[in-house]
């Protein structure tokens, strides 16, 4: 069994409606005043915004469930590559925390992390006609992208193909119990001063494009 985990409880509820869309079933149930959606094969929760609540929260699903075999983040970013298209969606190879790079953190252990990626996922780079299914590395921060100076910054800075603000955190919610972590991205918007607007309007593609690689990779 998998734990996914997103955000926003947007993403939350546009993945598993594009899940049932695909004839996924589940049953919502509540644990301590907390939704989710389970079945034999997943559970569906909110991981909350930010590093740090993602982070409490990760770590609080595993030790309501620790007979998951892995956990599977599932969001938004924002593109700060050609390579990437709003739609496309990103299997994260590893991350890598911009703000905590910046200041020069000497342990490299504390903002750089490998996700399980390469070891789980057989899903071909062209598995899809529709959009782009690319692996690659993501950043994260606590901040909003909006302006192109700032993601091309980034993106010279980091080497990462996209922006999110949550990726650190699953990833340290996760080492405490040697849990693996994997994590999808579909982008919405392309980190510039629209990226509001874009991730309002292209935020059901995205997730319904997240749950299609999520079926090839559990099916």
């Amino acid at each position: 069994m998998h734990l996914i985990l997103c955000p926003l409880k947007q993403e939350l509820l546009y993945f598993v409606q594009a899940l049932e869309s695909q004839a996924w079933s589940f049953e919502k149930k509540q644990i301590q005043g907390k939704w989710y959606w389970q079945n034999p094969d997943i559970i569906v929760a909110l991981g909350g915004h930010g590093k740090l609540s993602f982070q409490k929260k990760t770590e609080y699903w595993l030790s309501e469930f620790p007979e998951v075999d892995g956990v599977i983040a599932i969001g938004s970013a924002g593109s700060l590559s050609p390579r990437l298209a709003v739609g496309d969606v990103l299997g994260v190879t590893d991350i890598i925390e911009h703000q905590a790079q910046l200041a020069d953190v000497e342990d490299e252990e504390s903002y750089f992390f490998k996700t399980h990626l390469d070891e789980t996922s057989s899903v071909p780079q062209n598995a899809f006609s529709d959009f782009q299914f690319i692996k690659g590395r993501i950043t994260s921060g606590d901040e909003d992208i909006t302006s192109q100076e700032r993601a091309e910054q980034i993106r010279q800075q980091t080497g990462a193909l996209s922006v999110c603000w949550e990726s650190s955190g699953g990833a340290l919610g996760c080492q405490p119990t040697s849990t693996p972590y994997l994590e999808f991205r579909g982008i919405t918007d392309l980190s510039g001063c629209e990226a509001h607007n874009e991730f309002i309007k292209n935020l059901p593609r995205a997730m319904k494009n997240c749950a299609r690689v999520v079926e090839k990779i559990l099916k």
